[in-house]
């Protein structure tokens, strides 16, 4: 319900008497009264609008035979006047004359014009003394801002005089009032007056714009009675055609002089459409007394035109699912909007958006809601977690507050009929002040014999209406209102302790009480008046109460005995059958609305958010009231919402992979609404480190060089809503595992058969489907026969393979396996029967290959044992002047033979002729002292032996000798050279030769060989100074360099400390 108000009244009348004499102008001829209004001129100037030329007026109204009489206004000057004029310039009559008396001219009248000099003259008695031949006569004077009334007396005369009298009127003079026939010598008197007596309005017409049908809108059309006249402004009525669709409320029947007032018309259409009606104000005035105001209302039925709904897509973990609809309606009239919704996986039950997570309403939602676009957000997620439907169903409605309320259902409450004396409603529970039983319940429902009540507080016996708000029930101590005891006090529902509110300094009737943001509204009953109060409940107690509403008793607003606040309103309860309506915005009582039936003795009143509960002391009865009428007042969608995460199903691989493997990972995700334009989040996780990847529906994945007992792989998909679905897997990554293939050091002899063992150590998670060792052998010092394997578990296949020098073995599993021992077989070599002791096979990995674990090797060999033999060797001495014969000694070794002198191996010394070369083999026995030079000087097997060689010659000798008689073993001759790699020696005259022969502890080194040519030295003697012995695998060399031709030779026997080229393919070390 609405009220509009005319403002700047004051304002609105000045700027009137600014444009147009404000009053009523009039006319008095015969007894006959009859309204005027000035001729406004159309010139800047009277002097130009009279047009004075050929000793006439020229006004334009100027008419033969007829004389005028009308009041001019000016607006440009302001002026106000009073013209008359006779006759027309042009033909008119041939002699007429006219004599005016003027009676009780105002004094302030000043002449204007007068067409004669001396015709006119307001000084003169007459005023106006005409005669006129065949032209116009007259006059013209100016009249005060004021109220008065003169009488002027004209008398005609002559042969040819005027016919007629006029009175002209109107703003362009078009109205013409004749007044009667001109009688020859007969006065006729005419009486012109001004007042100010008149109903001044300030608006055209009452417009009721988009008025909701069923419902009243009340405007205020403001009325004014002059300040400038002396008299009251009479009303005696105000009718209306159509009273179905309009009422009026309240008109003043008297306005004194500067009084304004309002007539107060209410608009209540029963239909929809279009109303017009006409307000007719009926007023004792001599002109003007009906004024006519036009009337226009249109009705509409308020709708939700449309609702919709989304919900947003934005990834930041919530569902928020944004409502709109369309409130069509009276702008001015706030409703009650409710808003629903259901699906029938919800069991078809529609429910209220207020109970759940719903945020920005204020304004939208609830008991003030005006009529345009509204939109709110609900959390769906909070409140249906993992809910998907395509067909999402809100509803949008509001409430049409009924003229007349009905009583829908009621209680007995004959047996406990104090109960209800005060109501309330609040966290879902009915609170209950019983006046007998002096306690306030608190109950599920108002029908104590199927809600009996679950918790109680002593108050006492007080004639109170309670309220409950936020935890505490408000309560008065009001018993009588000549005793000044009345005292406001509330209780804490949580412990029952009392806090005092307010208290009223003089005795009051307290009736019904309610709070309402913030604040205690407080109704208060006298015998002559009712008051409503306001509380401010911020501190407490409070010290003062403001009166926002007082009237006297009427219907509706008399007692109030209970309060509640419903739909956006504060209602209270009287006992004459009616619930008065307040709006709290305005703080005014806006509406009254009849209970038909709910009879006298009205106490508490209370609204549970969708029925009014009234209690009557006297019927003995609680009444259920609907206030609303909601039929066909709602608009429903049907929409898509999702708050559930998609299913997302992976595919888990076996407990433990690999390392070296490709994984392939599969998943499946299931969603209403799933999204095609984002690919699933993957990640791997595996210890030391995470693998990421986007993917629809599968990755291909090989682990890293890691070991992980708790690595897992955690897919993440979003639907079209952003909610994200994710499964995960466990697994073990077995990976980075290592072991180290081993070759001995071992040691063999010429023509041995041997098995040599090939070992892992440093053995770490060896799981593995294949293995492979390639290797090489010296093949001229050992031949290789074969390969058994031992490794476990069994290999499913092996492959030996290979020729000569290079060889592979490569086991092969089924399936994946795990190393169970260490010694993964034996080779099977032969060592060449021409071998020698030092000779030395190495057993040189190349390279050692699984498909998973990492593999490291240490490369062996097989050293050639000694096994020395019985020999001989046979030294040649020659002349190198060649003057003498040779001479042959020959030294040696037997199993039988000893140091000493041996009858049975050596061979005394017997000196050549002086043609022969002197040399023996110096023996020292001492068991034959005789003895002591040899030609054949045989010892044992026992290293060291040592030869002396004595020259009795005083010329060089050439020593050489047979390289290939010599056994296994190092002969060194004079301490430094290499028997068995030189072949001859040059004696100096009486030299002393020293010839050893040992079995050296063999010591095993090595030579680094790069790329390409290397020159390399041997720092040791070699028992077998073989060159392929020392350096196998050689694309060429060993080179020796000649220095006396100055060409290299390929040296088949190594000498320590000599420089040899060699040519390598690779990084070799060789032992």
């Amino acid at each position: 319900m609405r009220k509009a108000t005319i403002f700047l009244i004051s304002v609105v009348i000045s700027v009137i008497f600014a444009e147009y004499p404000s009053g009523y102008f009039y006319a008095i001829f015969r007894n006959d009264t009859f309204c005027v209004k000035p001729v406004i001129t159309d010139s800047t100037t009277e002097a130009a609008w009279f047009d004075y030329t050929s000793a006439s007026m020229h006004t334009g109204f100027e008419t033969a035979y007829e004389s005028h009489f009308f009041f001019f206004y000016n607006p440009m000057t302001g002026n106000i006047g009073f013209v008359i004029q006779h006759n027309i310039d042009e033909t008119g009559t041939a002699d007429a004359t006219c004599i005016l008396y003027i009676d009780d001219i105002p004094p302030a009248c000043s002449l204007a014009i007068s067409d004669d000099a001396g015709e006119f003259d307001l000084t003169a008695y007459p005023q106006g003394n005409w005669h006129w031949w065949v032209n116009t006569d007259g006059g013209a004077f100016y009249i005060p801002r004021d109220e008065w009334q003169f009488t002027l007396r004209a008398t005609y005369g002559s042969t040819d005089p005027i016919r007629s009298i006029w009175f002209i009127s109107g703003d362009d003079g078009s109205d013409r009032i004749r007044l009667d026939t001109v009688y020859v010598g007969q006065e006729d008197t005419l009486i012109v007056g001004h007042g100010f007596l008149q109903l001044l309005t300030f608006v055209d017409s009452l417009d009721f714009d988009s008025v909701n049908v069923h419902t009243t809108d009340t405007l205020h059309y403001p009325v004014c009675n002059s300040d400038e006249t002396s008299d009251t402004l009479i009303i005696t009525s105000i009718t209306l055609n159509h009273p179905e669709a309009y009422s009026i409320i309240y008109y003043p029947t008297e306005l004194a002089p500067g009084d304004c007032d309002d007539i107060i018309v209410t608009f209540h259409p029963s239909d929809t459409g279009y109303f017009y009606d006409t307000l007719e104000i009926d007023k004792l005035i001599p002109c003007d007394s009906t004024t006519y105001v036009p009337i226009f209302g249109r009705s509409i039925q308020p709708r939700i035109d449309s609702v919709w709904f989304s919900e947003e897509t934005d990834c930041d973990g919530q569902n928020i699912v944004e409502i709109c609809y369309d409130f069509y309606g009276d702008a001015e009239v706030a409703n009650s909007v409710q808003a629903f919704f259901s699906h029938e996986s919800l069991g078809g039950e529609w429910f209220n958006f207020s109970e759940f997570a719903v945020d920005d309403t204020t304004g939208d939602l609830g008991d003030s809601v005006y009529p345009g676009v509204h939109c709110f957000n609900w959390n769906l997620g909070e409140d249906i977690p993992g809910f998907e439907q395509d067909s999402f169903s809100v509803k949008i409605g509001f409430s049409i507050i009924l003229d007349t309320f009905i009583i829908v259902d009621s209680i007995d409450i004959s047996s406990r009929s104090r109960y209800g004396h005060g109501l309330a409603y609040g966290d879902s529970f009915f609170w209950i002040y019983d006046n007998n039983a002096q306690k306030i319940y608190k109950a599920e429902c108002l029908d104590f014999s199927t809600c009996p009540p679950i918790d109680s507080f002593y108050v006492g016996r007080f004639n109170c209406d309670i309220d409950y708000y936020d935890g505490y029930v408000y309560y008065s101590t009001n018993n009588s209102s000549s005793v000044a005891d009345d005292t406001i006090k509330r209780i804490n529902v949580e412990d029952g302790s009392r806090e005092v509110v307010f208290v009223f300094p003089t005795a009051t009737d307290i009736e019904g009480l309610q709070v309402t943001g913030g604040f205690l509204y407080i109704s208060l009953h006298s015998s002559t008046d009712w008051n409503l109060c306001e509380l401010d409940l911020s501190t407490l107690p409070a010290t003062s109460v403001d009166t926002i509403i007082h009237s006297g008793r009427d219907t509706c607003f008399a007692l109030m005995e209970g309060l509640a606040n419903a739909m956006g309103y504060l209602w209270g309860c009287n006992n004459d059958g009616y619930i008065g309506q307040i709006d709290l915005g305005t703080d005014s009582a806006v509406g009254c609305h009849p209970v038909p039936n709910i009879g006298y003795g009205a106490e508490g009143l209370c609204w549970d958010g969708e029925y009014l509960w009234y209690q009557n002391n006297e019927t003995e009865w609680i009444y259920k009231i609907m206030i609303t009428d909601t039929a066909s007042n709602w608009a429903m969608v049907s929409n898509p919402v999702d708050s559930k995460s998609p299913d997302v199903s992976l595919n888990c691989p076996a407990d433990t992979i690999f390392y070296g493997d490709t994984i392939t990972f599969l998943w499946n995700v299931f969603d209403m609404f799933p999204n095609a334009d984002e690919q699933c989040s993957v990640f791997v996780h595996y210890c030391d480190g995470v693998d990421t990847f986007l993917a629809d529906d599968s990755i291909m994945w090989t682990p890293p060089m890691v070991v992980c007992d708790s690595a897992y792989i955690a897919v993440s998909a979003p639907d079209s809503f952003c909610n994200w679905g994710n499964d995960s897997c466990g697994f073990r990554i077995i990976a980075a595992g290592s072991l180290v293939v081993v070759f001995p050091e071992t040691s063999a002899y010429a023509c041995d058969t041997i098995d040599v063992p090939i070992t892992a150590r440093d053995i770490l998670l060896p799981i593995m489907s294949e293995f492979d060792i390639w290797f090489r052998v010296n093949s001229s010092i050992a031949t290789v026969l074969g390969f058994t394997s031992t490794v476990e578990p069994a290999a499913d296949s092996i492959y030996f393979d290979g020729s000569e020098d290079n060889w592979l073995i490569k086991f092969l599993w089924d399936s994946r396996n795990i190393l169970e021992n260490d010694t993964l077989g034996y080779l099977q070599l032969a060592i060449s029967c021409g071998a020698n002791g030092g000779d030395i096979t190495p057993l040189y990995i190349d390279s050692v290959k699984s498909d998973i674990i990492d593999t490291y090797w240490d490369d062996g060999y097989v050293v050639v044992n000694y096994n020395p033999a019985q020999w001989l060797e046979v030294l040649h001495l020659d002349d190198t002047t060649g003057q003498k014969d040779r001479m042959d000694l020959a030294f040696g070794n037997a199993y039988e033979a000893s140091e000493n002198y041996d009858a049975s191996y050596d061979i005394i010394y017997v000196s050549p002729p002086p043609s022969g070369v002197d040399a023996w083999l110096k023996l020292d026995d001492l068991e034959h002292p005789a003895i002591n030079r040899l030609s054949r000087d045989v010892r044992d097997m026992i290293p060291i032996n040592t030869w002396q060689v004595v020259i009795n010659e005083d010329m060089g000798l050439y020593v050489h000798w047979d390289t290939r008689t010599f056994d296994e073993g190092l002969y060194i001759l004079n301490g430094y050279q290499d028997m068995r790699v030189d072949t001859d020696y040059y004696a100096v005259p009486y030299e002393t030769l020293t010839i050893t022969w040992s079995l050296p502890e063999l010591e095993l080194n090595s030579i680094h060989l790069y790329p390409g040519w290397n020159l390399v030295s041997i720092p040791f003697y070699n028992p077998s100074a073989g060159a392929s012995s020392i350096f196998p695998w050689v694309i060429a060399g060993p080179l020796g360099y000649d220095a006396s031709s100055g060409s290299y030779y390929y040296a088949e026997s190594i000498q320590p400390g000599a420089g040899y080229w060699v040519f390598s393919l690779e990084d070799v070390d060789i032992p």
